[in-house]
Formats: structure tokens, sequence, C-alpha cells
């Protein structure tokens, strides 16, 4: 049977330096492996445009396609870990890869967070303070070529906002998505507000990834197909370690998350292996 992989990694992910650890080095890891077999990297949009024209000639078979989510600054700057020194930006990464397989397009999509106030509240409960958060790169990549950016949720429903301190049933459960007011606020708002801070002209993101995986059946099965007039998203994508075939459902796209699906490069290579049996 046809298929492709979605890969995803964490920029905050950063543990240690090596493989198992930090998300960088594994992504630098992981690209090296591509080029040696030869594998294709295709964009999502690439990917949801041949689901939604049904086409198998479409398809982007043996290919792979990359993500990364929460939208922190070490998608796009190189940073200095206060603990584990210089880590190079995905960005850096990509540009590395492009410029040795001559990709010229659209190479990654990054996943956003999209509430100031949350991005806050991550930055003070997860990241010691630092201002990983921030939307000052945003722009850049969009303008990139290289990145485009998702709708990650308007919140996540993140353990670190403030606003749900007293209720913590709702803390890092996307599953309370389940009717039109919150998935408006999280998805259509979110949509809206990143739109916003690209600049005038620039569409609501049209591809939308689950914080924790988490699709409920509401929005898998009513809000996303059937209001897409008023959100615009196109494709979802939860965190299911499958590889995605012609007839998926294109609102519960699985992906192969890094630290979760695998943790070592011996286990990407058997993703990569699977990848090829077509």
């Amino acid at each position: 049977m046809s298929r492709m992989a979605v890969l995803t990694y964490h920029s905050q992910n950063i543990l240690g330096n090596d493989y198992a650890s930090n998300d960088h080095v594994a992504l630098r890891s992981d690209l090296a492996e591509l080029r040696r077999r030869g594998i294709r990297i295709v964009s999502l949009n690439h990917l949801v445009d041949a689901l939604i024209s049904g086409a198998a000639t479409d398809f982007p078979a043996g290919a792979v396609a990359l993500s990364c989510d929460d939208g922190t600054v070490l998608d796009w700057f190189d940073y200095h870990h206060p603990e584990w020194g210089w880590q190079p930006g995905f960005d850096r990464l990509l540009r590395d890869h492009m410029d040795d397989t001559g990709t010229v397009t659209e190479v990654i999509t990054a996943f956003l967070i999209a509430s100031p106030q949350a991005r806050a509240d991550i930055d003070a409960g997860c990241y010691g303070g630092a201002a990983l958060s921030t939307s000052s790169w945003w722009a850049d990549a969009a303008d990139s070529g290289r990145f485009y950016l998702g709708n990650h949720s308007w919140d996540h429903a993140h353990a670190c906002l403030r606003e749900l301190a007293d209720t913590p049933a709702l803390c890092g459960n996307f599953h309370m998505v389940t009717d039109a007011v919150s998935a408006d606020r999280q998805l259509r708002q979110a949509g809206d507000f990143i739109a916003a801070e690209l600049g005038t002209g620039v569409l609501r993101p049209r591809l939308f990834a689950y914080p924790y995986g988490h699709a409920t059946d509401y929005l898998v099965h009513e809000y996303l197909p059937k209001r897409r007039a008023e959100h615009g998203i196109d494709a979802a994508f939860t965190t299911e370690p499958a590889y995605v075939t012609p007839t998926a459902n294109r609102f519960r796209l699985p992906r192969f998350v890094c630290g979760d699906a695998w943790r070592s490069s011996e286990e990407f290579e058997k993703i990569l292996d699977s990848l090829e049996l077509i």
C-alpha cells in the first residue's frame, strides 16, 4: 500500500547533547539519514493537496514531511542553552540540508500556539522564564519559503496556564473541546490571530495540529469538515504513530513524534525501513 510518514520534533526538547535527549541532535542525524537513502521531503501542504485531489498519482508515496510543535524561537534562531551550550536552530539544520540536496521548496510546518498570555505562562512555568515562545520570528519564517506556519490552538489547554490553575481537570486536556464555542475559541480565534500577526492579506492557517494529539470526535467529524468556510482548516494532525495513506481521514492524520515514536537513530531507521516497503 502507498504510504508516507509525517515526522514531528520539538525544538525546546534539550535535556542533553545526544540523540535521545536533544531534538536538534536528532533532527540533524535524521536529515542525514534521509539524504543517505535519497528519501524525498515534501511539505504538509503538498500532502494535504494530494489527499484533497484524491488522485493516486498526486500522493507522495515513500516520502516524508516534517513538522515541529509549540512554536518556540529555537525553531528559527540558534540558541545558547544555559546548561547544554550552543544549539543550532531548526532553520539552520534545514538550510544545511537544502544546500546539500538542492531543495528549494517549503520544508517544514511549525505549529504555533496563538495566545500571547498562554505563551507567556508557558515560558514562566516550563522554561524558567526564558522568552522562548515569542512571536518575534513568525513573519521572517513565513517569508523565508522554508516554513509554513500552522495552527496549534489558542492556548494548548496547557498545564502551565494560570487561568486553569483552579480547574486542573482542564489542564493538558484538549479532549474538552467538544462544542462550537470551545472549538471556535481554540481553532478559529487562533487562526485569526496568527493571520493578523503575519500581516494584511494572509489567510488563516489551513493546517492544524491537535494539542497532545487529542482529536475529539466532534472536531474530526463535525466542526472541521462541516464548518470549513468559517475556520479555513483543510487538515488536522494527531500524534498517532502511523503512516499516512491515500485513504486517510485528513482531519485525523497521524504523525511520528521524536522522543515518543522513536528515541534513537536505530529506531528511526526502522520507521524508514517500513516506509520503503511499498
